[in-house]
């Protein structure tokens, strides 16, 4: 017996014709070590309580969610990493680009 509804059926029935054969698609590689599996991670950054776009007026946490290099550590996405230049993990598509 199947408990989904319909909308999570056709969205199950979308995502299985899309990935009926993941070895057609190219993975993302680390920019620093050509690593091809990453963790999900999060990154929490805090919003100021002067900041103006913080309602509250007190220091508000916000968590992004991102992926980091199981190889080497960095970041993938650099802009969440807090010292810009310094981390170089960012999505490189395609085999032909280690």
């Amino acid at each position: 017996m199947n408990n989904q509804n319909p909308q999570q059926m056709l969205v199950q029935n979308i995502v299985q014709a899309v990935l009926k054969d993941p070895a057609n698609y190219d993975n993302i590689r680390c920019a620093s070590c050509g690593g091809t599996v990453f963790d999900r991670v999060t990154v929490i950054k805090v919003i100021p309580a002067t900041h103006p776009q913080n309602p509250v007026g007190r220091p508000q946490n916000l968590n992004l969610e991102t992926f980091v290099c199981r190889s080497c550590g960095n970041l993938l996405d650099e802009r969440l990493s807090g010292d810009p230049g310094q981390n170089s993990a960012l999505p490189v598509y395609g085999e032909a680009n280690p």
